[in-house]
């Protein structure tokens, strides 16, 4: 299971470095976030149908750091990074997503993050 190995990797990076978190992307199982002295969060992927996972990656290290920035959590910045990789796999080659897209796809998605928000705040 890809979420458990990604997991025992994040915990590694933790243990080598001194990083508050890492987030290990699992490809078509999602994501997982470690963090020290918590359990690991997994989120699956959230995709319709995938034609290319070319930069899929990328898009969730920049939505990462989008969120981050400006003052979200990383529990809903990863969040917000799934969907977007979510929308990214669905384009051929490596593709932008664009804030329309981002914000249509996470309204329609919001109902399943309010439901994890009190989920995330046991972690």
């Amino acid at each position: 299971h890809k979420g458990i190995e990604g997991a025992e990797l994040g915990q590694s990076l933790l243990d080598l470095y001194d990083f508050t978190y890492v987030l290990v992307t699992l490809g078509a199982e999602g994501m997982v976030l470690v963090r020290n002295d918590k359990k690991p969060l997994h989120l699956p992927a959230v995709t319709h149908e995938v034609y290319d996972v070319s930069g899929a990656g990328d898009i969730v290290a920049a939505v990462m750091s989008l969120g981050l920035s400006s003052g979200s959590s990383v529990e809903e910045s990863m969040w917000l990074a799934n969907v977007a990789a979510g929308i990214a796999v669905t384009k051929p080659g490596t593709q932008t997503v664009s804030r329309e897209e981002l914000e249509s796809e996470a309204k329609s998605q919001r109902n399943v993050f309010n439901r994890l928000k009190k989920f995330f705040s046991g972690f």
